[in-house]
């Protein structure tokens, strides 16, 4: 016999074995996957609870989140009012030094006008009321 011959008749017997052998391997593998999908939907089941408990607490916890954000907001906004405030403050303070220097210069001279005369007075009683210093009694004044 010819080898194709001989080929034709070895394949002609064994192709519808290798076929039965691959139907039951692929019967037992959607078996497998059947099982392993059934696990799978029986986790998501679980799971469908308690991610709806979590999305309950994060509802929950979601009101005060947006209280902090809305109070650190405005602690933002007073410190950068705070901030451009001192900032305004010092650029007109070294802006106009020179009068504001003036203005205090001339205050503090009206007040020694208005206090000189009766500092004068004070120190004339200090020096009746005190007692002689020791060079005055050993000059024996």
């Amino acid at each position: 016999m010819d080898f194709l011959t001989i080929t034709a008749v070895f394949c002609s017997q064994i192709l519808p074995i290798v076929g039965v052998v691959c139907l039951i391997a692929l019967t037992a593998f959607l078996f497998k996957l059947i099982g392993t999908l059934k696990q799978v939907d029986m986790t998501l089941n679980k799971t469908h609870g308690s991610i709806e408990l979590v999305e309950k607490t994060l509802d929950k916890v979601q009101e005060p989140v947006d209280t902090v954000v809305k109070v650190s907001q405005t602690i933002d906004k007073a410190h950068d009012s705070s901030v451009k405030a001192f900032n305004d403050t010092k650029e007109y303070v070294v802006k106009n030094a020179q009068n504001i220097k003036t203005k205090v210069g001339d205050l503090v001279d009206e007040i020694k006008a208005k206090r000189a005369p009766e500092e004068e007075v004070l120190v004339e009683e200090e020096e009746r009321t005190c007692p002689p210093s020791p060079e005055e009694i050993l000059r024996g004044e």
